[in-house]
């Protein structure tokens, strides 16, 4: 049935529509196609922008044929004018850099060989303006129907950039290295407990390699420090700074301080520790510790030292009244009279007396000393019968004395004091048991270092010494012992001794020696004196000067008048009836101000001065320098309380005729006057006991 409204279309319309037909499909196939060619060429052209920024060009190898083609992009990277590439493999081989060439051709070579493996190798090319650029080339190998390879075709990009950034990085990593090496501690970086770097300080620290650790987790041996402070986690920005010790691969065991903070790199978080040994460190805070101690010990007996000597002068000037009213008693005592014995006793106390001031004044370094050339191995050889004799029969005595033996300077008879000293000390120390004392001597050469850990720091120089030992097997001393064993009156046995070990210590230190002392409780002391080898220094020199002193020629003076000058009322007055009766006139003052004033006097009639060294005001070495300016050839004998060493290192350049030690005798003054100036009276008596 039809549609009165669409007709049926008439046959003579048929014609027409088709041709309508006809054109709207050619068209929709020509937009079809308009289309495709702008979709491809947008396409093409999103290709190249995407070539461009990331600098890479295409290129298209037909290997028989010789024929390389490639985009312009290309051309680009190698700074070529467009069209300018002659289009053969060996063109572009020769703008490859020369050292590169052999490396590449390999590389060509290989992937033709295998064409089922990718093709991607990096070298550099010389552009024409002689740059040089880093390309990387990556492709594939196609094949023919034989299965022969007819062309290579891929890309080739710019990658200098990050070439120039891989090797930035390297030099930043070997600089890191090389700081890290070069630093004195110890670093290691861990990520996540694992550690990624530790440089050679640490390694050597821990007695590891570098296979050992990378890689590995951070555990290392802890037997010390809190579990707090090992397992601190600091913060981003905290630092967490404790000590523990860790054992090494040896099997050792080492203090170090670790500081150590997370540091943020990028998305991830590095642990930062830095390691430092504290084994010098910590010796080198017991050494101090042990200096200080020692140099307080030595400041304490420095000090003791000065005491005694003050002591010993006080003592030798009250001896001085003591012994000479002694002996002018004597010598006017009746010979049958009963006070004669009172008196002998009363003279061998003091003469004790005397003893002990002279310990105390070794003990000081003041003592009295006749310098010369000694041979320590035939002293102690004289002395081999004495030093049996004061040990104990079950006590087993040897001495081992080197042949090669270097002579010293000394006084021989301080020098056999000492050695009487320790072998005494030795034996006590073993009592009443069985025991073995040992005595050798050798030679060494000592460092300044090593002498500073002796009991006397202050040696002067290192050099050749004479070393002088004592073993005991004894029960040893406590370290509270050592530490008061020279001090004098100190002893562990009954009262009344102590100076034995404190006046051996004064003999070394006024010989320039020193003493070490190893000792403990259960296995017996090794005490060893040194000396210095050669020529002492110092004392010993001055010593020297003073031998002999009183040995000059005699002097005819004018007057045979002796002016006393002495502060100490008592001293002068006994020394002045001492010179009385040995016949001599007597003049006397209490201080170098009075002496000068009469000396200065025109009707002086002196010829000789005793002079006290130590006064106050002006002291015996100033009121010397002036008498010697007013009167250049007037005697001088200086008395002092102290070693004659110590007056002559009182009065510096300054000559005098002698010096008197106190206590001294009336035959003393005689003997040093008589060469001098003849007595007033010649038939004056002798002095008693002469």
């Amino acid at each position: 049935m039809t549609d009165p409204q669409h007709p049926a279309p008439r046959a003579s319309d048929q014609p027409l529509l088709a041709r309508a037909w006809r054109r709207a499909a050619i068209a929709a196939t020509r937009f079809r196609f308009t289309r495709r060619k702008l979709d491809l060429r947008l396409t093409t052209e999103r290709l190249a922008l995407a070539l461009e920024g990331a600098r890479t060009g295409l290129w298209d190898w037909h290997v028989d044929a010789n024929a390389l083609t490639w985009s312009g992009q290309v051309e680009v990277l190698f700074g070529m004018a467009p069209g300018s590439f002659a289009g053969t493999f060996e063109a572009y081989l020769a703008m490859v850099h020369p050292d590169d060439r052999g490396m590449l051709q390999e590389a060509i070579q290989a992937a033709l060989a295998h064409p089922s493996e990718p093709y991607r190798v990096e070298h550099r090319i010389v552009r024409p303006d002689g740059t040089n650029r880093w390309v990387e080339g990556r492709g594939h190998v196609y094949c023919g129907a034989h299965g022969r390879p007819e062309r290579m075709a891929g890309s080739i990009t710019d990658v200098t950039d990050r070439r120039e950034t891989e090797q930035a990085l390297r030099q930043s990593e070997e600089r890191f290295r090389l700081l890290a090496d070069a630093t004195a501690e110890g670093i290691a970086i861990t990520d996540e407990g694992i550690i990624v770097h530790a440089n050679q300080q640490l390694l050597d620290m821990l007695g590891l390699t570098a296979p050992d650790v990378i890689g590995h987790r951070a555990a290392p041996s802890v037997t010390g420090g809190s579990v707090e402070d090992i397992n601190a986690q600091p913060g981003a920005t905290s630092t967490a700074a404790y000590e523990v010790v860790v054992r090494r691969t040896d099997g050792s065991s080492i203090p170090v301080a670790v500081r150590a903070r997370y540091t943020q790199l990028g998305a991830k978080r590095f642990r930062i520790a830095v390691v430092r040994d504290l084994t010098e460190t910590r010796r080198a805070q017991d050494d101090r510790v042990a200096l200080e101690r020692q140099v307080q010990h030595s400041q304490k007996l420095e000090s003791l030292g000065v005491l005694a000597g003050g002591i010993a002068h006080d003592f030798n000037n009250l001896l001085v009244a003591i012994l000479g009213n002694i002996e002018l008693a004597l010598g006017d005592a009746p010979w049958q009279s009963p006070l004669t014995a009172y008196l002998r006793e009363a003279e061998t106390a003091a003469r004790r007396v005397a003893a002990l001031t002279a310990k105390l004044l070794a003990y000081s370094g003041r003592g009295r000393f006749e310098v010369r050339p000694l041979d320590i191995n035939a002293l102690i050889e004289e002395m081999s019968s004495t030093l049996r004799a004061s040990i104990r029969p079950s006590i087993r005595f040897d001495a081992i004395l080197a042949p090669d033996l270097p002579p010293v300077e000394g006084d021989p008879s301080q020098i056999q004091q000492l050695v009487m000293s320790l072998i005494v000390n030795a034996a006590e120390a073993i009592g009443d048991n069985a025991g073995r004392i040992t005595l050798t001597t050798e030679a060494h050469d000592l460092t300044t270092e090593e002498l500073r850990k002796g009991y006397v720091p202050d040696v002067e120089s290192a050099g050749r010494f004479a070393l002088l030992t004592v073993i005991d097997t004894g029960a040893g001393m406590e370290p509270a012992v050592q530490e008061r064993l020279f001090e004098p009156f100190f002893t562990t046995k009954f009262a009344g001794r102590g100076l034995g070990m404190s006046a051996v210590l004064g003999i070394l230190r006024a010989h320039k020696g020193t003493i070490f002392v190893d000792s403990q409780p259960g296995h017996g002391t090794t005490v060893t004196a040194v000396l210095p080898a050669g020529s002492a220094a110092g004392r010993a020199d001055v010593d020297r000067r003073v031998v002999g002193a009183a040995a000059a020629d005699p002097v005819h003076a004018a007057s045979q008048t002796v002016l006393v000058v002495d502060d100490e009322d008592a001293v002068r007055s006994i020394c002045c009836q001492m010179l009385e009766r040995l016949g001599y006139g007597v003049a006397s003052v209490s201080s170098g101000h009075e002496a000068i004033e009469l000396l200065q006097q025109p009707d002086t009639d002196v010829g000789c001065v005793l002079l006290d060294l130590t006064m106050p005001g002006m002291d015996g070495a100033e009121t010397a320098a002036e008498i010697q300016a007013l009167h250049p050839d007037l005697p001088i004998v200086i008395v002092s309380g102290f070693s004659e060493s110590e007056v002559v290192e009182r009065l510096g350049a300054r000559r005098v005729t002698a010096v008197v030690q106190k206590p001294y005798r009336i035959a003393t003054l005689r003997n040093i006057l008589s060469p001098l100036l003849p007595p007033l009276n010649s038939e004056a008596p002798p002095p008693a006991g002469v």
